[in-house]
């Protein structure tokens, strides 16, 4: 027993919550004039970046692995990342049919205007669009 409580004690249980904080990376590079920093996301099937298997978290890899497709399509208000998304949000036809045009409605209080939002704060965003749009989200069981 006491071999057991020692091994709990110092080999803690992975969690397996995404932290958005810990899996984001910031990447400094350098141009002619100035550096220029950029913030990346890495995923990984453990730990704090783990993701697989939960319908949120697959919301989530999705956003943040798609997220330059996903803002080009809001901006049309049509595309296959979308239709993709909608799925992942468990839409039937007509959400399917209204997400995009919902986010294109709404692109600027979703991605910002000039200053680039973090995937958690998009992500957050397009999630309490769906909640509060009546249509949205009677044909839609998002999983926030």
């Amino acid at each position: 027993m006491k071999k057991l409580i020692i091994l709990i004690l110092l080999f803690p249980i992975p969690s397996h919550a995404f932290n958005w904080k810990k899996c984001q990376k910031t990447v400094r590079k350098f141009s002619f004039f100035f550096p220029i920093s950029s913030t990346t996301t890495s995923l990984s099937s453990v730990g704090d970046c783990s993701l697989i298997g939960i319908k949120e978290h697959d919301k989530k890899v999705f956003l943040v692995q798609n997220i330059e497709q996903i803002k080009d399509e809001s901006s049309r208000g049509h595309g296959e990342f979308l239709t993709t998304y909608a799925t992942l949000c468990e839409c039937n036809n007509t959400g399917k049919k209204v997400l995009p045009r919902l986010f294109q409605e709404n692109y600027t209080q979703i991605f910002g205007s000039g200053e680039e939002k973090a995937p958690k704060a998009i992500y957050e965003s397009m999630e309490g669009l769906i909640q509060s749009n009546l249509i949205a989200s009677k044909n839609c069981n998002q999983i926030i």
